[in-house]
């Protein structure tokens, strides 16, 4: 049974926000062509076809749409997505995901969503406050308020989702704030996303993640975790998930948290195909699902990602003793979570709690397995 993943711009990079970080604006300038605009019904159903030449039945294929902002392509654009990608994938197994801003979220988008088990990614960077001064929409304006509604009508309609939510310098600085946010919200699901510098900056981004505030993050919000959970209210930050999969259960649930690049088939609304949503460069260009199926595309992009080199390249990597798991990490996350002054901040956060982690996450999962 074969598992294939694309990653879906359907409205490339146009969003009606205007975010202090995006890195997707800013991966974008750096193209000749900045936004491919709104991708095409027959756009659609020539990258599905193509897609589905690598896959037989009974295969698995996750759909995942991003942008940009993916509801300005309308609802009507999904709808007519899900029919072709009914006619053409028939006997694949196929799961939908979407990350969105909420603001154009309503009761038809949510019926929609809830009829086609689409899993539902929702930005929101945690209180009004942190929020609103990093998240504005086009014409500044903060959008907590209708981000919130957002939530409050997918949990109304029972669309499943998480909350995504941009680690930034500022926002890195207030975990306890941040964790009384989520459990007064009733938030189940949770990913931190490090913020990044700007490709090729010259100069760090004020709004950037340095790996000091990663680790210092992170120190203080693991025993709110344990705490909350030993209280019962289950609280999943996928941080911690990803650790426990990897080094309990042996699996990978993480990008780059173990030094290696997958290519991840980012579609742009054009059908060009690139390896990484960090790396949708004009020089990175795989190809076009026009064209060739995604296995024909792989090599290159697996060669893009690699650039042919080792990751063990730093003297911390060479001594660490998480080397074998980590592998140096994700190359785009490593200014923000991994190197700072020749020292590896990460290794510093796993030598203070990794072991506590892992022996809760025993001690939690056989409690509740009985």
């Amino acid at each position: 049974m074969k598992n294939l993943s694309l990653l879906i711009k359907p409205a490339s990079s146009l969003c009606n926000m205007h975010c202090k970080y995006c890195f997707y604006a800013d991966i974008a300038s750096s193209r000749e062509i900045a936004s491919y605009g709104i991708m095409s019904q027959e756009t659609v159903y020539q990258i599905l076809t193509t897609t589905k030449k690598d896959l037989l039945p009974g295969d698995h294929l996750t759909i995942a749409f991003q942008g940009g902002e993916p509801t300005l392509v309308g609802l009507d654009f999904f709808k007519g997505f899900f029919a072709i990608a009914d006619d053409i994938l028939r006997g694949i197994e196929v799961h939908y995901a979407f990350q969105t801003n909420g603001l154009l979220l309503d009761k038809n988008w949510c019926e929609v969503l809830l009829e086609r088990k689409v899993l539902m990614g929702l930005s929101l960077d945690g209180p009004a406050g942190m929020h609103n001064a990093q998240r504005p929409d086009s014409v500044g304006k903060g959008t907590y308020n209708r981000v919130c509604a957002s939530m409050g009508l997918l949990r109304r309609y029972g669309v499943p989702f998480n909350i995504l939510a941009v680690l930034t310098s500022a926002s890195a600085k207030h975990p306890s704030s941040f964790w009384n946010w989520l459990l007064k919200e009733n938030v189940q699901y949770v990913q931190f996303i490090p913020c990044l510098n700007d490709l090729n900056a010259s100069e760090r981004s004020p709004y950037a993640l340095t790996p000091t505030l990663f680790r210092d993050f992170y120190r203080q919000l693991f025993p709110m975790w344990v705490r909350s959970m030993e209280a019962g209210h289950f609280i999943s930050v996928k941080f911690f998930d990803d650790l426990i999969n990897l080094y309990l259960a042996g699996r990978t649930t993480a990008c780059g948290i173990t030094g290696h690049c997958t290519v991840q088939y980012v579609v742009e609304a054009n059908g060009d195909v690139f390896p990484c949503d960090f790396y949708a460069l004009d020089s990175y260009r795989m190809g076009s699902l026009l064209e060739g199926k995604p296995s024909d595309l792989f090599r290159k992009g697996e060669f893009f990602l690699t650039d042919g080199r080792v990751y063990f390249q730093t003297e911390p990597c060479n001594r660490c003793l998480y080397r074998t798991s980590c592998g140096g990490g994700c190359k785009r996350l490593k200014e923000s979570m991994y190197l700072e002054n020749g020292v590896c901040r990460y290794a510093e956060l796993l030598s203070d709690i990794l072991e506590p982690l892992l022996a809760f996450a025993q001690k939690y999962l056989t409690a509740h397995r009985n």
